[in-house]
This record gives structure tokens, C-alpha cells and sequence, in this order.
């Protein structure tokens, strides 16, 4: 008997420890590299992770210098799990390398892209957060302060931002009144010289009917030096949902899915653990032509030959194609590029489309080209240089290729 009351007792504490938060950090120090990032962490669904992270340096006020490690390009792939960070935050502070986020559920802490391109070389972080739905983040659900070039910020889910008292300036960590916290998006007020991101398809919304009103509290512009008091960004409103409810199930006990039959279902995290909750949704993937992967996501050098052969191929950094080597591209394939990427051919491609299933290439955010010299809403185009004769022909037919500027 007193075995059997043991082997329980140990069981119990399994299970406990198996529901407890894993550290962040730790997860983030042992994360392996892949494909073109230096660091991917594969998170489990339903899984807490608790506490912060930060990716490259901090500004010393004393010394006046930067310290800390080195910058990496970093992705987290939520798959469904929660991310507590206990009044902390996900940093990429100071380096120019890129941070993705996408399909996670993110509490009690936010976002922040932080840099300044007028340092040599270049410290402005950039990257996307896509798909993911904050639930009372601390302060804002992200916030670009010195960056916003090359950052996409779409199809997240943020509701009842929280308003901890002003934030504080860029380089001396002093508390200031134009920098107010409780809006849900903040870039920076000097987008003419950091960068604008792309801010689309959001859901913004705070049950507070007072403060769902105030449009400062969706969408503003910050003074990193707090010399300006914070301004609407009034251009918001035309590519986001601002205001509505999203209808999120039951978040104060750690339901965070839509409503089925919610304007919001393809918004914000994506994947639930069907163990845990009894209501499973009633939407189920789909994949046309017939293929087994309905989107990959691609990027750097391509060092043999590949077949691209999924519904949605997401280009998330230029692509090489290396010399003597062959890419091919299915018909149907929709190839779309996340920023202004280009795919630089040094070896050959093969891209056969058909009438029925062309084979398009487009930009991620096309409602942003614009007849201009700027890049947003663009890539940056399929390239032939110095493309050696020694190698197979090149073929594309039936590809419509939209929204490029590079185009050679």
C-alpha cells in the first residue's frame, strides 16, 4: 500500500511539474539554428513559457555605450503556446537582425523592436509579428521605438491593453508623460527617418466602452525622446479593425479562442490544443490542388535542386538560387514575398504554370504599392546577373508576377 501511495505521489508531482511554465530564456539559449535563422524555437501547444527575452543590447546611461551580446536573427513559431512574460518583455534591442513571432498567445508583457539606424553600422532590428493574440499585454502589444522599416505587424488580436504609468525616453530610462503606455500598437512619430512598418488587418479592441473610443489608445505615434506629445496614427483605420469585439471564448480562464462564427476567426493565434478545452472548432484545414502541404516559408541560399510544390510558398528573406542548381515551381503555387526580398537566380528555374493554375508572384501586402520610388507593398523583383550559359534553361510560363519593382 505505501508503494502504491509513492507511485502516486510521484505521478501527481510529474503531472505538476509538466503543467508548470518553462523559462523563455532557457528555452530561447537552447534553440538550434534553421534555415535562416540563427535561433528557431518550436513551441509546444498549450504550453506556458514564462518570463522574457532579449536579443541583443541594451544602452548603458552611465558608460553611454552599448553592451551585450551580439544580435541573431531569431524566430518563435508559437504553435499555440502561451506566453506569460510576468511584466517582462520580447526584445530585439540595438542590432540589425530580424525577429518573427507568429501563432502564440502572449500575456502581461508586449513587443519591442529597439534601435536607432543613425548608429554605423545600422542597429535597427526589423521583422514581423503575425498571428497572435495579446490578452491584457503590459504597456503595449508591441512598440517600435528607433525601427520600423522592414516590420510587418498583421492579422493579430489585441484586447484591453494595460496602462502602467509613462514609459520611458530611449537613451536615459527616465519617466516621461508624452510617452503614455495602454495603446495597443506605438511606433515611432520620426517614420520618415526610422521607417514606417506595415500595420495591417489588426483587431484592436478594450471592453472599456470610454477607452475603446479613444482612438490614442489603438494606434500612436512616439516620441523616443519624449519632445512631442503623442500623435493618431489616423492611417491605421483604413487597414484595421479598430474597436470592435472580437469575441475572444473565455480568456480570464485561459480560453483565448474566437467565437466560432466571429469576424475574427482568421485573426490572432491559429492553434489550440484539442485537449485543452472541450469545444473544438468547427473549421477544418484546407489545402486545393490536391497537395499535401498547404505553405512552407523560404528563404536564403538554395544549394540543391528543390521542388516547390505548396499552395503558399511565404518568401521570409532573398533567395539565391546557387550555381548548378535547379528550382522548380509547381502550377498553383502562390508565391508570396513577406518584404521587399528578391529572388536572385545564379542557376536556373523552372516555373511551369498552366491557364487553369498560373503560378503568381506577389507581394505579402499589396494594398500598400503605390507608383512611387518607396518599397512598401512591393519585392523586390526575379533577377538575372552574370547567370552562367552552362546551366539548364530557365522557363517560366504562365506566371503573373504583381506589385514588383525590380523586375529584370
Amino acid at each position: 500500500m505505501k508503494i502504491i501511495k509513492l507511485l502516486f505521489i510521484i505521478c501527481l508531482l510529474l503531472f505538476c511539474f509538466s503543467l508548470a511554465g518553462l523559462s523563455l530564456q532557457e528555452i530561447y539559449e537552447q534553440a538550434e539554428p534553421y534555415g535562416i535563422y540563427d535561433k528557431f524555437l518550436n513551441l509546444q501547444t498549450g504550453q506556458t513559457y514564462e518570463g522574457g527575452l532579449l536579443i541583443g543590447k541594451i544602452f548603458d546611461p552611465i558608460s553611454q555605450e552599448l553592451q551585450g551580446s551580439e544580435g541573431l536573427d531569431v524566430k518563435i513559431k508559437g504553435n499555440g503556446a502561451i506566453l506569460d512574460l510576468q511584466g517582462q518583455q520580447i526584445s530585439i534591442s540595438y542590432v540589425h537582425n530580424r525577429l518573427d513571432i507568429e501563432d502564440c498567445i502572449i500575456l502581461n508583457g508586449n513587443i519591442r523592436y529597439r534601435g536607432d539606424h543613425g548608429l554605423l553600422p545600422d542597429q535597427s532590428p526589423y521583422g514581423s509579428v503575425k498571428y497572435v493574440t495579446f490578452y491584457k499585454p503590459h504597456d503595449y502589444a508591441v512598440r517600435m521605438q528607433g525601427a520600423g522599416k522592414n516590420i510587418t505587424v498583421t492579422r493579430n488580436i489585441i484586447v484591453d491593453t494595460q496602462n502602467t504609468g509613462p514609459d520611458y525616453l530611449a537613451y536615459t530610462g527616465i519617466a516621461n508623460d508624452f510617452l503614455p503606455t495602454g495603446n495597443c500598437l506605438a511606433i515611432s512619430v520620426f517614420n520618415n527617418w526610422y521607417g514606417l512598418p506595415i500595420l495591417s488587418e489588426n483587431w484592436t479592441y478594450f471592453s472599456s466602452e470610454e477607452v475603446n473610443a479613444d482612438s490614442l489608445r489603438h494606434y500612436v505615434a512616439l516620441c523616443e525622446y519624449g519632445c512631442t506629445e503623442p500623435e493618431v496614427v489616423s492611417w491605421a483605420a483604413q487597414q484595421n479593425v479598430i474597436g470592435q469585439d472580437p469575441q475572444l471564448m473565455d480568456p480570464e480562464n485561459g480560453d483565448y479562442r474566437v467565437q466560432v462564427g466571429s469576424s475574427a476567426e482568421d485573426y490572432g493565434c491559429q492553434t489550440f490544443g484539442g485537449n485543452l478545452f472541450s469545444q473544438t472548432s468547427s473549421k477544418e484545414p484546407s489545402v486545393s490542388h490536391n497537395r499535401k502541404i498547404s505553405k512552407i516559408e523560404v528563404g536564403g541560399h538554395i544549394t540543391e535542386n528543390t521542388l516547390w510544390s505548396a499552395d503558399t510558398v511565404e518568401v521570409i528573406a532573398d533567395i539565391f538560387i546557387e550555381n548548378g542548381v535547379e528550382l522548380q515551381i509547381a502550377a498553383g503555387c502562390n508565391i508570396i514575398f513577406q518584404d521587399y526580398y528578391k529572388l536572385y537566380v545564379a542557376g536556373s528555374i523552372k516555373a511551369f504554370g498552366t491557364a487553369a493554375e498560373p503560378i503568381v508572384f506577389n507581394s505579402a501586402n499589396p494594398e500598400f504599392f503605390t507608383l512611387d520610388n518607396t518599397t512598401l507593398g512591393s519585392w523586390n523583383g526575379l533577377h538575372f546577373w552574370q547567370t552562367s550559359s552552362l546551366n539548364k534553361k530557365s522557363v517560366l510560363e504562365y506566371c503573373h508576377f504583381r506589385n514588383c519593382k525590380a523586375l529584370l
